[in-house]
């Protein structure tokens, strides 16, 4: 089943981001579960692939920015070594944040929602 989750936040098309808003919401997978040779997250996949909303979505359902893969890489780092900007914004905010607290808004317009659409 994480294998699954994995390969969905790699893919980062429409229909895997449907998929994978029922693996995290219905089923309540754990985000955290990392792969056994590399030890990465879906949001290890989805931050080096550059896909923006699957990245949203992880950290909107929890994700932690702080895992580290098994070459001590986070998130942030495979998105900054794969040239994803937009996702290194996020990462970034979401990372110097305090842990679990919401992203603040910004002209009444939440933070995620700009990020979104400047990814666009």
């Amino acid at each position: 089943m994480y294998q699954r989750l994995r390969h969905l936040c790699t893919v980062g098309d429409e229909r895997s981001l449907v998929e994978l808003k029922v693996m995290t919401e219905v089923m309540r997978l754990d985000l955290e579960q990392p792969s056994k040779g590399n030890r990465r997250t879906g949001l290890h996949y989805a931050s080096s692939m550059g896909h923006m909303d699957v990245v949203l979505h992880l950290l909107q359902c929890g994700s932690h920015v702080h895992c580290v893969d098994s070459q001590g890489n986070t998130p942030l780092h495979l998105a900054a070594a794969n040239n994803h900007a937009a996702i290194c914004q996020v990462s970034s905010y979401t990372f110097v944040r305090p842990f679990n607290t919401p992203l603040p808004p910004v002209a009444g317009v939440p933070l995620l929602s700009l990020w979104q659409e400047a990814a666009r």
